[in-house]
Formats: structure tokens, C-alpha cells, sequence
């Protein structure tokens, strides 16, 4: 849903702010399953409506699916992959900037030796 930018509507109150609060979970698990609200395109809608524009079909739940919606580890496991790709990124922008930093240093130092 989230590559595809649906982007269920949870209410900020309501809410205890607990970790694995049902409120806001149950919330995000509704636009899954085809109900709910969400924004698709900057479009406030039904979470149906955005997940047909979106070409994703709704969620038919089968035993203990629903609890598993509710217990909070996905949005652990979504924070822990958005770590991922940000420690990737970083990763790779350090190797760009070490490489850059010894380019110069070599050409520097090429410089000075050569009259």
C-alpha cells in the first residue's frame, strides 16, 4: 500500500500511545481489508476506492490474521525496514565521499610533486 501510495487515515486522538495501540492499528488494518479511509493522490476516499485506483486487491483475512494486524510487530518490522534503506543509502554516500576525498588527496599530492 505504502509503494503504491495508499495512506490509510488514522486519527490522532483516540489513541493511548502505547506500543501496538489497536486504535491506529486497526485503522491501518481497515484500508487493507477494503475499508476505512485513506488518501490516494493527495485524495481523501474510501480505503475501497483508493485500493481499486491502486490496483490492489483488498486483504480476505483467514484465521488469526486479524490478530496479527493488531499486535504492533508490523509496524516495527516497517520501521526497522525504512532504517534498512536509510543505513543503505548512507553506507553508499560514505563510499562515494571516501572515494572523492582520496581522488583529491592523490591529485594534490601529485601536484606537489611534480613542478
Amino acid at each position: 500500500m505504502l509503494n503504491s501510495g495508499v495512506h490509510p487515515i488514522i486519527p490522532k486522538r483516540g489513541s493511548v500511545g502505547a506500543s501496538g495501540d489497536l486504535s491506529p492499528l486497526s485503522h491501518l488494518a481497515l484500508v487493507l481489508l477494503g475499508e476505512g479511509e485513506a488518501i490516494y493522490k493527495g485524495e481523501k476516499m474510501s480505503g475501497a476506492d483508493a485500493m481499486q485506483k491502486a490496483g490492489i486487491k483488498p486483504v480476505q483475512l483467514a484465521a488469526k490474521e486479524g490478530l496479527a494486524l493488531n499486535n504492533g510487530t508490523q509496524v516495527m518490522a516497517a520501521i526497522g525496514a525504512l532504517a534498512l534503506i536509510d543505513a543503505e543509502k548512507l553506507c553508499q554516500q560514505a563510499d562515494i565521499t571516501a572515494a572523492m576525498a582520496i581522488d583529491a588527496f592523490e591529485r594534490e599530492h601529485l601536484a606537489l610533486l611534480i613542478p
